[in-house]
């Protein structure tokens, strides 16, 4: 290190280089061998995959737990309540204490609120061991997370080894606000499922008449239909059922098709007027928008002039995606080609064919790279803000008509 060799020997079982696996650091000394040696090595990538997995395996397993929890389980069915479940069990941790350790201390000041996942406590007060006995489901120290110096009120002593998922105070207020706001929320929040559970409504493609080609979709024809009992003009998006399950995307394309359901009626979202299917292909009836996508008009104009259109732009795409936010639906893939305008020059969200309805964080790496957020690049799970991101980069290219990154590197160079 600096020049100078150390006295110091890794032997064997010993580790190093752990801080390359988290920080976008320089080697802070040169390691060689003294001797023939082998080793194990961990790059970056599996590292920061694995940990990912692991974190959404806790926190998938914390959810679960916490739906048998009695209090919990009332909220299951009303989407706006399990959401503040899954935000529960992201921001618990882990703890164990071994037979006879004190979990928590009467008079000590409180900060952490646990529940019991695995054994069983007793309760003292004044040095007075209580008859009531805590177990799995049970909770306690939930008066840490009201006020800001509560005192303990009574110990917690562990009679069997105990496993227990906990939160300090500054979690539970980031991820959920003040303790008493959540606890009233059972009774005050009435949104249920409604919207989120939207069918498609079916149609007949014989009440339609074909007009024109107007381009070629993921999985097939996009093309121009009139309905024939009002001439209003539609898309019909047109997806062959061989190439979707070759590409293993069914789940996709159903989410699009109940993602656009649940949020047709907004004014910067095209409203899907039905859909069909028969033996060979599955059929959307979308909103025609007639003015073309972002990237095509920046492609024959250039630079887009800020004081009008880039901030119309921007105002109908924020709004856009606030419904969409609203519904607890991270888009996914916003880009110019996405951004489309429709005849009377608002734009709109097109194509949820990677949306996904987030509660937590999810870890799935999707979307155009030049508009991935950093979350999404490094597996550290990411949730609706990445579309925030990607409008960033969508209006620096509305602006210069460029990429805020170079445009000769690769995606891997892309991410570093």
């Amino acid at each position: 290190m600096g020049g100078k060799i150390l006295p110091h020997t890794i032997p064997a079982g010993g580790g190093f280089g752990e801080l390359a696996l988290f920080y976008e650091e320089p080697r802070s000394a040169t390691v060689f061998a003294k001797e023939k040696t082998s080793t194990w090595i961990l790059d970056k990538k599996t590292f920061r995959g694995g940990l990912a997995r692991r974190v959404e395996e806790l926190c998938s397993e914390n959810a679960k737990f916490l739906m048998e929890v009695p209090f919990f389980k009332e909220f299951e069915g009303d989407a706006a309540l399990e959401q503040y479940v899954q935000k529960v069990a992201e921001a618990m941790v882990p703890a164990e204490f071994s037979t006879g350790d004190y979990i928590i201390r009467q008079g000590e000041e409180g900060n952490t609120f646990y529940i019991i996942t695995e054994g069983t406590c007793s309760v003292i007060i004044d040095n007075e061991t209580k008859d009531h006995t805590l177990t799995t489901g049970n909770w306690f120290g939930e008066k840490a997370l009201v006020g800001e110096s509560a005192v303990r009120t009574a110990s917690i002593v562990a009679t069997t080894n105990i496993k227990c998922i906990g939160m300090d105070r500054a979690a539970f207020k980031e991820h959920m606000g003040p303790f008493e706001v959540f606890r009233n929320t059972h009774s005050t929040e009435q949104k249920t499922l409604g919207n989120e559970q939207a069918t498609c409504p079916s149609l007949k493609l014989d009440d339609y008449e074909f007009r024109r080609v107007l381009g070629v979709g993921g999985f097939g024809l996009v093309t121009l239909q009139a309905r024939k009992s009002d001439g209003t003009l539609f898309a019909l998006k047109k997806m062959q059922k061989a190439l979707i399950v070759q590409e293993e995307m069914q789940k996709f394309v159903r989410q699009e098709k109940l993602f656009l359901a649940e949020l047709s009626g907004n004014s910067f979202v095209p409203i899907l007027d039905g859909s069909a299917v028969d033996d060979d292909c599955v059929y959307l009836m979308l909103e025609f928008l007639s003015g073309g996508d972002l990237f095509s008009l920046i492609e024959q104009c250039g630079p887009l002039e800020e004081s009008t259109v880039v901030r119309f732009a921007a105002a109908c795409t924020i709004l856009g995606l606030q419904h969409v936010h609203k519904h607890s639906i991270a888009f996914r893939d916003l880009k110019l080609e996405n951004l489309v305008v429709d005849g009377r020059g608002y734009v709109k969200l097109v194509d949820f064919g990677l949306a996904k309805r987030i509660l937590a964080r999810s870890y799935t790496f999707c979307g155009s790279p030049r508009y991935c957020a950093p979350e999404m690049v490094t597996g550290k799970g990411h949730n609706k803000a990445v579309d925030w991101w990607a409008l960033g980069v969508v209006l620096f290219e509305t602006l210069f008509a460029m990429s805020p990154f170079d445009d000769n590197c690769d995606d891997v160079e892309l991410f570093r």
